[in-house]
């Protein structure tokens, strides 16, 4: 990947399982139990159970006061200060990548609202099918993305600037190393690291016209 980007290397079952909860949670408002992802993915109870207590072990994985996901891989049904939109559909992510990442790899266009920290005022990006946008905005690509829970650690860290300089500028302050790169640079790897979640996502049902 021309951007080196943090490398998600679940494998196997375990990216199975976070396909089939990603999916679910991309197609329903509320959030996926075990027994739903179980079905999905077509593993058994036990083995869902321990890929996704793996899988939450590395901040990768967020459950509601009943156990259920509510957000996997970036992608939440709990609103955050990202959200996106793909078609009739609304979610939030957990940082400006995922929202980027997860939008390219749907591949159906989308919007990106979000706010910024150097001036928290809103902003929006949209996207066509193919991933582009005109937008010149850059995302702040933090380092240590292997350090403790994803999610709380890193996540927070990863945000859209209007500019390089701001990016850099907010980093210096807040003691953070890593790099700015433009939204449309960043797209395409942003797109191949999501590519593997989208699989179980139905496709958009074609429209037909009576005679």
């Amino acid at each position: 990947m021309g951007c080196e980007l943090p490398i998600d290397d679940l494998v196997g079952d375990h990216r199975l399982v976070q396909a089939a909860a990603f999916s679910l949670l991309f197609e329903s408002d509320g959030p996926a139990s075990e027994t739903e992802i179980s079905t999905r993915s077509g593993l058994g109870a036990d083995d869902t159970s321990k890929r996704l207590r793996e899988i939450e072990d590395r901040g990768m994985l967020r459950r509601d006061e009943h156990g259920h996901i509510v957000g996997i891989a970036g992608l939440t049904i709990v609103p955050t200060q990202h959200e996106i939109t793909i078609g009739d559909t609304t979610r939030w992510t957990w940082c400006a990548l995922d929202a980027i990442g997860i939008i390219g790899a749907i591949g159906r266009g989308g919007r990106f609202t979000t706010t910024v920290p150097d001036t928290c005022d809103p902003v929006t990006l949209d996207f066509t099918p193919d991933g582009t946008t005109q937008s010149s905005a850059v995302v702040f690509i933090a380092d240590g993305f292997a350090d403790g829970p994803v999610s709380d650690n890193w996540c927070p860290t990863v945000n859209l600037f209007h500019t390089a300089e701001a990016a850099n500028s907010r980093a210096a302050e807040t003691g953070l190393t890593g790099k700015p790169i433009p939204v449309a640079d960043l797209m395409a790897d942003a797109t191949e690291l999501w590519l593997p979640l989208v699989g179980m996502i139905p496709p958009v049902p074609t429209a037909t016209t009576g005679q």
